[in-house]
């Protein structure tokens, strides 16, 4: 977008308010890497936006130069949003970097100036508010967002935080159906941060219980043993996942990839099941 003299300023001094934003309903759609949440997702219908947490730290990683999607002759995320209450010095500062990537997801479903002005993400593709959209979901990976929706300087209704839980053996077969991750790194690092082992029948998966050497057989890779004592399992009794608790709160809703057959759902199928609490 090539600009006129004033636009900067008109873009920035443009009023805070919701203005003719039709948006009533908010929704965090959480979920371990590869747990099929971004899939979901992109099946919504038309009045539902989807603002992605990864598009907000593919412009901020832009905007210090470290990263070039297309964007350099269109203004900078901190320049559309140049009050950020967060001091950030890189998007991968684990508390300022987190939370002013949340509050600029917040404000810009509040006001919409990242969409006027056609940012692109790393996928190249231009997002942020629909104005004719009347439900926002963040594609997010926690609940960060339910805090910044109660500051003063964005006063948005609280998001409801939607989990979609994909047991190991669906992690296992979404990863390597996709084939652009890294198992170890998804199991490791995505999957160990949202869930723990308990020897009680509980979690989002009552029904399905795991020992150590089931787990162990169905990764059969060397790194097996560690993922499995990492996730709290130590001896040779059933144990079963539950959520660790988040640190933004509680879960509203969990949705369970598994479905009562023991098979793994359909994406219409979660399709369905989301859009029905979102709706």
């Amino acid at each position: 977008m090539l600009h006129i003299k004033g636009y900067k300023e008109w873009l920035i001094n443009e009023s805070n308010s919701n203005g003719d934003n039709s948006v009533s309903n908010y929704f965090i759609l959480d979920g371990a890497s590869s747990s099929g949440k971004s899939a979901i997702s992109k099946r919504f219908k038309k009045d539902i936006c989807i603002l992605s947490i990864d598009s907000f730290y593919n412009v901020m990683f832009e905007a210090i130069g470290k990263e070039d999607f297309g964007n350099s002759k269109k203004l900078k995320i901190t320049e559309i949003y140049p009050d950020c209450p967060f001091k950030w010095k890189s998007p991968q500062d684990p508390s300022t970097g987190e939370k002013a990537a949340r509050w600029y997801m917040a404000k810009e479903s509040k006001e919409g100036k990242i969409k006027k002005e056609g940012l692109v993400d790393a996928n190249g593709n231009k997002f942020g508010l629909d104005k004719s959209c009347g439900t926002i979901v963040y594609d997010d990976v926690e609940g960060t967002a339910i805090q910044i929706h109660k500051r003063n300087d964005i006063n948005l209704p609280s998001p409801k935080w939607i989990l979609i839980h994909a047991p190991i053996d669906h992690t296992i077969k979404n990863v390597k159906r996709r084939g652009d991750r890294e198992l170890k790194s998804v199991l490791m690092n995505a999957y160990c941060y949202k869930y723990k082992a308990v020897d009680r029948k509980t979690g989002p998966d009552p029904d399905k219980s795991w020992t150590k050497d089931e787990i162990i057989d169905l990764i059969n890779e060397d790194w097996a043993k560690e993922f499995v004592s990492k996730l709290g399992i130590k001896g040779d009794k059933e144990y079963w996942i539950d959520v660790k608790n988040p640190r933004s709160g509680n879960y509203h809703d969990i949705i369970n990839t598994r479905d009562s057959n023991g098979n793994q759902k359909s994406i219409s199928e979660l399709v369905s099941e989301t859009e029905k609490i979102i709706n």
